[in-house]
């Protein structure tokens, strides 16, 4: 019976040990995209990578949007830019995590919720027009005919094989 006392204590210092390592890593990415926002909108110099900003405007969160290697760019809580540019005048398609610092808070967003790109030092605001969930493998909606260049923002969810997608169409600049 001792053993497994000792066992649990041992499952237990090291579940702690993992969350406070998990912990001080996810405030480091915090930290240091926060640092880069920062630069940014001071007009400071920032890794060619960068993009620009993404703002959630009704929760005022900002993440980085960056080209390259997506699963890299992701890893690092930030945003993902698909298409490898922002151009306003096409489509424009992003992915980050469904993390409070990224994209959790579009699961609480509804349509007609705005969202602010800032790209070059411009802001371009987009008014969310459609919210939906599809599975993983479904392709579909890069391949709609549109109207306008939309704003399509990738997130995950709590399935695994379903992806919540978030459709703007830019509205003021």
């Amino acid at each position: 019976m001792k053993w497994i006392k000792f066992l649990a204590l041992l499952i237990l210092i090291s579940s702690g040990i993992y969350y406070y390592q998990f912990t001080n890593k996810e405030i480091k990415k915090t930290k240091e995209n926060q640092k880069i926002i920062e630069q940014y909108h001071k007009k400071r110099r920032v890794s060619a990578d960068v993009l620009g900003i993404i703002t959630l405007c009704k929760t005022r969160k900002s993440s980085v949007i960056k080209r390259g290697n997506v699963d890299d760019i992701i890893s690092k809580n930030q945003v993902a830019s698909l298409n490898q540019q922002l151009n306003v005048k096409e489509d424009i398609y992003l992915a980050g995590h469904s993390i409070p610092s990224v994209f959790g808070d579009l699961h609480q967003y509804q349509v007609g919720n705005q969202l602010l790109l800032t790209i070059h030092h411009k802001k371009y605001y987009y008014d969310i027009y459609k919210i939906e969930k599809i599975l993983i493998d479904d392709f579909t909606p890069f391949l709609q005919i549109k109207q306008y260049p939309r704003l399509l923002l990738m997130t995950c969810t709590n399935d695994s094989n379903v992806r919540l997608l978030v459709y703007a169409k830019l509205t003021n600049v």
